[in-house]
């Protein structure tokens, strides 16, 4: 039941403030031509019948990468959260709001930009299916 993970456009995962997280991706295709491939893959899998999704990683815009100085403001939220002991499903509201402030902002416009990229990206994919 393995789910087909993509990278497009770079060789390692990317991570959610940056572009690149440092591990490997199991599969890449290059940005190039991407969605018309994807389109193609997709295709191939449906046609298989396969009954699992595929992941498609899509780096977020350069101009938004907070890779060098995002960790420790990381590390600050997760030590925030630790000591006054939020857990489950308050953790991730709790680190995304605690980043942004340490931020001042920059984490939630980098991931607004996510968002925006990945649908745009989505889009491509869409009409490559249709076309």
């Amino acid at each position: 039941m393995g789910v087909p993970v993509v990278t497009v456009g770079q060789p390692n995962f990317p991570a959610f403030f940056s572009r690149d997280s440092g591990v490997p991706s199991p599969s890449t295709i290059p940005a190039q031509g991407a969605p018309a491939a994807i389109a193609s893959t997709l295709r191939v899998h449906h046609s298989l019948q396969l009954q699992h999704g595929m992941v498609l990683a899509v780096p977020l815009p350069q101009e938004h990468d907070l890779a060098a100085q995002i960790e420790p403001y990381i590390a600050a939220a997760l030590k925030e959260a630790d000591d006054k002991g939020v857990r489950g499903a308050a953790i991730t509201p709790f680190l995304l709001d605690k980043v942004n402030q340490l931020t001042a902002g920059r984490s939630l416009t980098a991931n607004i930009a996510l968002v925006k990229n990945n649908a745009q990206f989505g889009a491509r994919v869409a009409a490559s299916l249709v076309l």
